[in-house]
């Protein structure tokens, strides 16, 4: 059932914690060896991030990382609430892109920042220090959600002008104009392919649709195999929620369903067709 997975993300909390992620990224591509792993990190055990990709790569394991970066210097150290921690990532990075002269394509890096109140004023520079690293950064939508709880709809309407023009500043994607249709307040309801090409296993075994929906248990895999709960009652139902959904923005869940349903990103392109020429050309 799950044998032609192709993404699998290693996430947390924090899963450098664990003193066996080596191990589990090495299980993870025993079972689907064909599956790009994916691994993101605060970097404040950057010597165990940087152990587990040697590890990875020696074993032929085709792997992204991921590392979180709010700000700069004492920026970054202050919204995370651990002193020293920008000066991890920083080493953390630049051991990353030495390593990916070696290992090219088969190692990934990229750095993200999610767009809140307290990143909002570090932005701009965090976007010249990754580019200045050759990498690419990832701008990732707040959530509000059982999983993260941190936002209500009174912080939105604070931080929400100052959050359209961060996004404004964005290159030009499908991505970018649906997030401001949702920072405008109007509905970004789309097709969500949750519980259909993707979910999320929690590290107790729990199955569930993706963050936002959390608490929509199909399953356990402590109990059943996965097989069984892809095809198991509580799943079909979690997929009429998914369906009832109003949208999110995601950034793998969205992206995810925009690559299963080309139509809204071909109509895009139809309405951008210099954004799509230049696209094509700068290749």
């Amino acid at each position: 059932m799950f044998k032609n997975v192709r993404y699998v993300i290693c996430t947390g909390g924090e899963p450098t914690v664990r003193n066996n992620l080596a191990e589990i990224l090495l299980s993870l591509h025993k079972a689907l060896p064909h599956a790009r792993l994916q691994l993101s990190t605060n970097a404040i055990l950057a010597e165990r991030v940087i152990e587990v990709v040697n590890k990875a790569m020696q074993n032929g394991i085709n792997l992204d990382v991921g590392v979180s970066l709010d700000g700069i210097g004492e920026d970054h150290d202050k919204i995370r609430g651990i002193p020293g921690n920008f000066d991890k990532a920083d080493w953390l990075l630049h051991k990353l892109v030495e390593l990916k002269k070696q290992y090219k394509s088969r190692l990934g890096v990229t750095a993200g920042i999610v767009i809140s109140d307290l990143t909002i004023d570090t932005i701009y520079q965090v976007r010249q220090y990754v580019k200045s690293l050759d990498i690419n950064l990832v701008e990732a939508w707040y959530n509000t959600s059982s999983f993260y709880g941190n936002y209500n709809e009174e912080d939105k309407t604070k931080i929400r002008e100052k959050i359209i023009q961060v996004v404004k500043t964005q290159g030009h994607s499908f991505l970018q104009e649906k997030w401001l249709v949702y920072l405008a307040g109007k509905p970004i309801k789309f097709s969500c392919f949750a519980m259909n090409t993707f979910c999320v296993i929690k590290s107790n075994g729990d199955i569930v649709p993706c963050l936002n929906l959390w608490d929509a248990k199909a399953g356990n895999m402590r109990e059943s195999s996965a097989t069984e709960i892809w095809h198991s009652d509580k799943a079909n139902n979690d997929r009429k929620i998914v369906k009832d959904c109003q949208g999110c923005l995601n950034s793998w869940g969205a992206g995810w369903s925009f690559e299963s349903s080309y139509y809204p990103i071909l109509f895009y392109n139809l309405r951008h067709p210099l954004l799509l020429a230049n696209k094509i050309f700068s290749k």
